[in-house]
């Protein structure tokens, strides 16, 4: 409100400037107290000029505006010292303070705009739920808090936190956020976030702050400023070989009119309503943004790549007993040796293990170990790993029967794993197949991902070909991005978006790494295309405003038609074509 205040001061004195130097231009009114009181009036401007200036490197917003302000100053004197010059000084001073208080004035308003332009998404009411209390919702009832489903099944729609409008199913057991829209006709659910902390509230809590950064100028001022300083050169050159240095009359006023029309201000806004189109887009479609870096990081991204536990999806998993273990005990053991992993294998085993509704065994001293992993389960000591690291690091035996046994499994497209224990050498083997996640193959196809190292080689191979991607070697710049899923170890550079699944209970922080639900996933190649689209459109759109109104005003300066009022009106014009920022 205060800034909006401040620009609507600024607006008023700097249209009775422009309009006082029009009426003095078309009536050639040119008396000694004119003199005073333009000087008087380009100090007023000057001063209502500081005080509606843009917030944050002011100087860099207005460019060489900034310039044609001062030289205003000494219009009033050269007509005070100089009578015959006051035809075209007197004018000049008024349109020049008051046409660069207009535009200080007229920046600031549109940074006013853009900072304020923020709207969170809110829920219906608030709820006074109690944690863990139980409702009964029916169809169109607002769900208001988070919640977890203990009867009723069916479809509900997480637009307002997931970004997609698509029913996803629901059973008992899963989570429901708070905003969505259920189609379940008898729903029960307990209640798991207090008020305010649903995970809806917790993100529009976290946006306003980020808001704010991507409202203000960043390192771009400075390239618009130093185009336009350049323009304003170029131009103010063709002046004085137009008229000559010695009339003052003509050339002054026309340097003014130059600074005037190459500020950097329209640039510099088209540059920011840009970043806000990023960030809007990527809110629209769930990404959880937080980093001001990680806005700005999005759009520029060249090469994507996807973490395999993200991209695979457990498939079919045979156990072979080359001893007297039984095949589920097998799998029980390799899932406790497992325990914690996240990698394909490890879920493609897990996934198993509580599709047959096997008691998982307690494992002891686990331990991972290049490729093997090791520990104690069923009082007895197990390893787990390819054939190869068996083969090297165990010691084992792997005869032509067995080498038989493992070709077959590969031959039908299975990762093998071989299980035994210290001393008895190998007592079986387990055939892993994985697929493709299809939400995560539709993203790593859209974004032309590549298949992220941390698998054994492989086991890539094989989730490439199931996606119809290929393998690519670590990020290792500023423009590489993953995908990752939640727990997966970050890689060392680039950007890093982790997929997490909906859950109750979430706590989102302020300085974490972009996230994105689970559900929008599928969706993900759409986000990086629209943000780099709104970004593309941003630069080409601030390019333009740097060089065409410099440009306009070299020519208009060449011909000699070019005044203070010209200068501004082709600023002003610029300033129109910024348009509103809007998130």
């Amino acid at each position: 409100m205060l800034s909006r205040i401040r620009a609507s001061l600024g607006l008023i004195i700097g249209l009775l400037g422009v309009f006082a130097g029009t009426f003095l231009r078309l009536r050639e009114l040119h008396s000694e107290n004119l003199c005073y009181g333009a000087l008087g009036f380009v100090l007023l401007a000057l001063g209502a000029a500081w005080v509606a200036r843009p917030e944050r490197q002011p100087w860099l917003l207005l460019g060489t505006s900034i310039g044609a302000a001062l030289l205003a100053i000494f219009f009033p004197i050269l007509a005070l010292l100089e009578p015959a010059v006051r035809v075209e000084m007197l004018p000049a001073a008024f349109e020049a303070s008051g046409a660069f208080l207009l535009l200080a004035s007229f920046i600031r308003w549109s940074q006013a705009n853009a900072a304020s332009a923020f709207v969170p998404a809110e829920l219906p009411k608030k709820h006074k739920y109690e944690l863990g209390e139980k409702l009964s919702l029916g169809p169109g009832d607002d769900i208001l808090a988070d919640c977890t489903i203990l009867e009723g099944t069916g479809f509900v729609d997480e637009a307002m936190i997931a970004g997609v409008s698509l029913p996803s199913p629901k059973k008992v057991g899963d989570t429901i956020l708070a905003g969505s829209d259920t189609s379940i006709p008898e729903l029960v659910v307990r209640v798991e976030s207090k008020p305010g902390e649903s995970v809806i509230e917790q993100r529009e809590r976290l946006f306003p702050a980020l808001y704010a950064q991507l409202a203000r100028p960043n390192t771009t001022a400075f390239f618009a400023a130093g185009i336009t300083l350049v323009f304003a050169l170029v131009a103010s050159s063709l002046v004085v070989v137009r008229f000559g240095a010695a009339e003052l009359e003509h050339y002054l006023p026309a340097f003014a009119s130059i600074l005037l029309a190459t500020a950097a201000g329209p640039a510099v806004l088209a540059a920011i309503r840009g970043r806000l189109r990023v960030f809007a887009v990527a809110r629209a479609h769930g990404l959880i943004l937080t980093r001001e870096r990680d806005v700005l990081a999005l759009p520029d991204i060249r090469r994507w790549q996807i973490d395999a536990s993200l991209l695979s999806e457990p498939g079919h998993v045979e156990t072979v007993v080359l001893g007297a273990e039984k095949p589920e005990k097998l799998l029980r053991v390799a899932a406790a040796l497992l325990e914690g992993e996240t990698g394909p294998e490890a879920a493609a085993i897990h996934h198993a293990v509580h599709t047959k509704r096997l008691d998982p065994l307690p494992g002891a001293a686990l331990r991972h170990d290049g490729s093997l992993y090791l520990g104690t389960v069923d009082a007895a000591r197990w390893y787990l790993g390819p054939q190869r690291a068996v083969v090297e690091e165990q010691g084992a035996n792997v005869d032509r029967h067995m080498e038989q046994t493992f070709e077959f499994l590969r031959d039908k497209g299975m990762i093998v794993y071989l299980i035994g224990r210290p001393g008895e050498g190998v007592v079986g083997a387990i055939g892993i197949t994985l697929e493709a996640d299809h939400d995560a193959k539709t993203a790593a196809h859209a974004l032309q991902a590549t298949v992220m190292p941390g698998p054994p080689d492989g086991t890539r191979k094989i989730l490439a070909e199931k996606a119809g991607i290929k393998c690519d070697g670590p990020p290792v710049g500023k423009r590489d991005a993953t995908l990752l899923s939640e727990h997966a170890p970050a890689p060392s550079a680039g950007l890093r978006i982790r997929v997490v699944p909906i859950r109750a209970r979430m706590t989102l922080e302020a300085d974490a790494s972009p996230r994105v639900f689970l559900p929008s996933l599928g969706h993900f190649g759409e986000i990086a295309a629209q943000t780099k689209r709104a970004a593309r459109s941003a630069r080409v759109r601030s390019l333009v405003l740097s060089f065409v109104p410099g440009a306009a005003a070299t020519v208009l300066a060449f011909f000699g038609v070019l005044s203070p009022l010209f200068g501004f009106v082709l600023a002003a014009i610029a300033l129109t074509f910024v348009g509103r920022a809007k998130a």
